[in-house]
């Protein structure tokens, strides 16, 4: 049999922001905003079953479009605008595919296919809103272009016994076209920066990645799990050019190279009907991993780098418990992270050291009522990167939410929700939010504050 299908998606959002990644401090020194964020999105498929080669085939193309506008006001120590600059990012395509087929042969189930996508970048002008001119202009156009094969085999070696292994090779092509020059590039009288983008801008890389994986049922109730994996990552065309976006200025680095870890996770899981829970540990080891470094702290100067070999680890509890009769469910989640830089010998900046949180939800025949604490320890002064980041504090956060289940309007599956979310108006600052350490850290946005008390009310549907 074969079917056909088409799937689309248009949306239209604006977005404002008031600290983060490219708009710390945030107020009262910068306004950062996108809008409007429009994307248009197109896939077209097919579906076969028994077929020769495959039990089932899905292949799929699509393409997608973005386009946005960023702008960007300044102000002074008095509050008096000093830059009101305007972003357009314009014609932004995607085209894409993947092409997979699923085959079970004896105890095997084999699943492999291929993948590609093309990605553009133009060049960006940024303007002065105020006079209507140009002031610069950021990268040069440029192409991001992927294509992988891939097989994964899942081996069903006994009832208690689950091997699993799979293979990629992926080819990378990025090219950065030789004209027309960015404004940065220009202003470089020694043609140094010119030469170099010249000469790294078409880059051919590539790797065969993989992992190995296992299952194993030690009883009815318990089962242990193993995975190795071998990862890479090639750097963007953006990642190689000087940018002046947002708040975050950046210096280029043609000569960035991909990066690649190895990772391993252990886990013990915990499993009935109503019960579910496991504790997993983790470790992945870059090398050559590519890092936003600052590299001039009076001006806020960032680079892409090959940074050389970091290692995150962590531990991870998660559970889920079903009580009297499902009528109270208990979830629970909690995750403590370690990031070392080992070639400089610091901690990895940005890395909630633990977060988690509680749910406790009893269910009526039509409605229910679902209470959850979350959780963010802060970063202690021993493990930050002081030239990026300060110490937090640690906070708490209360949700409440009550929801009515629709089917007895004919809605299957269907909820209406409404809910306090920081119940108690919590001021709290995620670990993992950038922040500018020129700038005082009482500051709403810097780092950003997590939003207060507020109300929300949706349409839900339960999978």
């Amino acid at each position: 049999s074969t079917r056909f299908y088409v799937q689309g998606r248009y949306e239209n959002i604006s977005s404002y922001s008031a600290g983060g990644k490219l708009s710390a401090p945030g107020l009262p020194f910068v306004n950062f905003s996108q809008r409007p964020i429009i994307e248009n999105y197109l896939r077209l498929g097919m579906e076969m079953n028994d077929l020769v080669i495959a039990d089932h085939v899905d292949a799929s193309i699509y393409l997608r479009r973005y386009d946005t506008d960023l702008y960007t006001y300044r102000y002074n120590n008095l509050g008096k605008l000093t830059a009101a600059l305007h972003s357009p990012v314009k014609k932004s395509y995607i085209l894409g595919g993947r092409f997979l087929f699923d085959k079970k042969l004896a105890n095997h189930f084999l699943a492999y296919g291929a993948d590609f996508f093309v990605a553009n970048w133009n060049q960006i002008s940024i303007e002065n809103i105020t006079t209507g001119k140009i002031m610069l202009k950021n990268f040069r156009p440029s192409y991001f272009s992927n294509a992988g094969v891939f097989i994964k085999d899942d081996w069903n070696v006994f009832d208690s016994l689950i091997l699993s292994a799979s293979l990629r090779g992926d080819y990378v092509l990025t090219i950065i076209d030789k004209k027309p020059h960015y404004t940065l590039e220009s202003k470089d009288t020694s043609g140094n920066l010119t030469a170099l983008l010249d000469k790294y801008g078409t880059a051919h890389q590539g790797a065969i990645t993989g992992s190995l994986g296992s299952v194993y049922f030690m009883s009815e109730l318990t089962s242990l799990a193993l995975n190795l994996s071998h990862n890479f990552k090639a750097p963007s065309t953006t990642d190689k050019q000087d940018s002046a976006l947002g708040t975050k200025p950046k210096v280029a680095n043609p000569r960035l190279t991909p990066e690649y870890d190895e990772g391993i996770d252990l886990s013990v899981r915990i499993h009935n009907d109503n019960n579910w829970a496991s504790i997993t540990g983790y470790l992945n080891y870059y090398n050559n991993l590519i890092f936003s470094q600052l590299i001039d702290p009076s001006s806020n100067l960032y680079q892409s780098q090959n940074i050389g070999e970091v290692a995150i680890a962590g531990v991870e509890l998660e559970g889920r418990h079903a009580l009297f009769d499902k009528q109270l469910e208990i979830s629970y989640s909690a995750t403590y992270t370690f990031g070392q830089d080992i070639t400089h010998k610091t901690p990895m900046p940005y890395i909630p050291p633990l977060i988690g949180y509680l749910t406790l939800q009893y269910n009526a025949h039509h409605w229910f009522l679902k209470l959850v604490e979350r959780g963010y320890l802060g970063k202690q002064k021993g493990r930050i990167d002081a030239s990026k980041e300060r110490p937090s504090k640690s906070y708490a956060m209360s949700d409440v939410y009550v929801g009515l289940k629709l089917q007895a309007l004919g809605l299957k599956d269907m909820q209406f929700i409404i809910g306090v979310e920081n119940l108690f108006n919590a001021v709290g600052r995620n670990p993992a939010t950038e922040e500018d350490i020129r700038f005082p850290s009482s500051l709403i946005g810097n780092p950003l504050v997590e939003p207060g008390r507020n109300l929300i009310a949706k349409f839900a549907y339960q999978y």
